[in-house]
C-alpha cells in the first residue's frame, strides 16, 4: 500500500501536460498510453476518467443542474465505464500484472482535456481518485498539426517610432 502512480506516455501524470498534434481532416489518431498503479490492496476495478475527444459534449447538461457540463460536470462517481452520455467518460483499464493497469486512448480531436484515474477496493463502493491527496489531473493539449510549422512574428507597437532606448524615447 502506497501512493498511486499514473503515467501518460511515460510521463508522471501529476499536474503535467502532454502536447500532441492532430490533423482532424486526415483522421489522425495519436496514441496516449496510460499506466496506473493504485498501490492498494484488494483492487477490484480500475478506470481512466477523461473528457479526451469530447469537446462537442461540453455544452451538455447531463445532470440537469442548469449548468453546462464543461463548466461544472456531474459527480464523476455517478458516471459508469462506457456511459457515452456525458462530457466526461470512464474507460476500464486492463490489468498488466504487478499491480499495474494499462489503457491506450487515441487523441483524435483538437482541444484541451483533463485526464485522471480512479479505482475501487473490495468492501468499498466508493471510488478512490488518483487526483486526491494533493495530486492534480493530467492535461492533454491536442493542437492542429498545421500549427506545428507556423511562423509567427511579433511587432512591439511601443518600438515602432522609438527615438532612443529610454522609456521616454518610445513611441
Amino acid at each position: 500500500v502506497g501512493t498511486p502512480v499514473l503515467t501518460v506516455n511515460g510521463v508522471n501524470a501529476d499536474y503535467t501536460t502532454t502536447h500532441v498534434f492532430v490533423n482532424e481532416l486526415n483522421n489522425d489518431a495519436v496514441p496516449l498510453t496510460m499506466v496506473f498503479t493504485p498501490n492498494a490492496g484488494s483492487v477490484t476495478n480500475v478506470e481512466i476518467f477523461s473528457n479526451l475527444n469530447r469537446r462537442d459534449r461540453a455544452t451538455l447538461d447531463a445532470n440537469g443542474d442548469g449548468i453546462e457540463d464543461g463548466i461544472v460536470p456531474p459527480d464523476g462517481g455517478t458516471i459508469v465505464a462506457g456511459d457515452d452520455g456525458n462530457y466526461y467518460k470512464a474507460y476500464t483499464m486492463t490489468n498488466i500484472g504487478g499491480g499495474s493497469y494499462s489503457l491506450t486512448l487515441n487523441a483524435t480531436k483538437t482541444g484541451a482535456y483533463r485526464l485522471t484515474a480512479r479505482f475501487k477496493v473490495a468492501g468499498n463502493t466508493n471510488w478512490n481518485w488518483y487526483s486526491s491527496n494533493g495530486r492534480r489531473d493530467h492535461a492533454v493539449v491536442a493542437t492542429p498539426s498545421k500549427a506545428r510549422d507556423i511562423s509567427m512574428y511579433e511587432l512591439n507597437a511601443m518600438n515602432i517610432d522609438a527615438q532612443g532606448t529610454s522609456q521616454a524615447d518610445r513611441s
